[in-house]
């Protein structure tokens, strides 16, 4: 199945999206990185942002790593 956001290379992960109704949006987490959740007024927008969150994240991670072995 294809990623709604159009990030298929985060298909490994495990993404939710619940509703919160006391503050009326919609909250995303992923469960390899229990740290980071996206809040959005709909269950796409909260899904794409931490998608893009974790995007950066192991975008972050891989320089680290590339710098580290120098």
């Amino acid at each position: 199945m294809s990623d709604p956001c159009g990030r298929d290379d985060l298909s490994g992960f495990r993404f939710h999206v619940t509703r919160q109704s006391e503050d009326d949006v919609y909250v995303a987490t992923v469960a390899e990185f229990p740290d980071l959740c996206w809040t959005g007024d709909t269950r796409l927008e909260a899904l794409c942002g931490l998608e893009r969150l974790v995007e950066r994240e192991l975008d972050g991670s891989r320089r680290k790593a590339m710098t580290s072995r120098h």
